[in-house]
């Protein structure tokens, strides 16, 4: 899965650059989020270890369910408008 996202990312970035949405304000951002990130990484990394694989595997996939539903909920409340 890894070389999946790598490879993804790598002809995501290409992609944008080519079509002028990369902008100096936009690595300025990355910048800006660098750290959340970093920070989140080691979580997940600590998470993993202290909680073993079927506990992070749940809380992993009830993340995703939620943000999921947030999604839904949103894309919802927009048709209304």
């Amino acid at each position: 899965m890894t070389l999946f996202f790598l490879a993804a990312g790598c002809i995501s970035t290409v992609a944008l650059a080519a079509s002028g949405v990369l902008t100096p304000s936009v690595f300025a951002l990355l910048l800006w989020c660098l750290p959340a990130l970093l920070i989140g990484s080691m979580l997940g990394v600590v998470l993993y270890r202290r909680l073993g694989v079927h506990d992070y595997r749940r809380l992993v996939f009830s993340l995703l369910l939620a943000m999921a539903l947030v999604l839904i909920w949103r894309a919802l409340a927009g048709l209304g408008r």
